[in-house]
């Protein structure tokens, strides 16, 4: 089966309720029934943002550590009403985080 990326279609396209060209009395097309074998030849074609988001998936490389010791410490403080937020250092974070999403 082959897969090819396609950037020149739309990432989405309406769907009209109903399979283009198809009769509502035909049958469902083989690729759709339920355990139809899939013919040699096959060919799926993804579009760009599907080949984006690939390449994003492929760059983020799974979840970060967790600091085990740091998210205990922050339960406890919670728990004893301890827990501060400092406003200011958050939203300086917030403004940085957005600064370099839409670098």
């Amino acid at each position: 089966m082959a897969i090819e990326f396609d950037k020149s279609r739309p990432a989405l396209s309406p769907v009209a309720g109903s399979l283009s060209g198809a009769r509502a009395s035909e049958p469902r097309a083989a690729a759709e029934r339920p355990g139809a074998a899939a013919a040699a030849g096959d060919a799926v074609t993804l579009t760009g943002v599907s080949g984006r988001i690939r390449e994003l998936l492929a760059e983020a490389g799974g979840d970060p550590p967790i600091d085990q010791q740091r998210v205990e410490a922050l339960r406890a403080a919670i728990a004893e009403g301890s827990y501060r937020v400092d406003s200011q250092s958050l939203a300086e974070r917030l403004l940085q985080r957005e600064e370099e999403l839409f670098k």
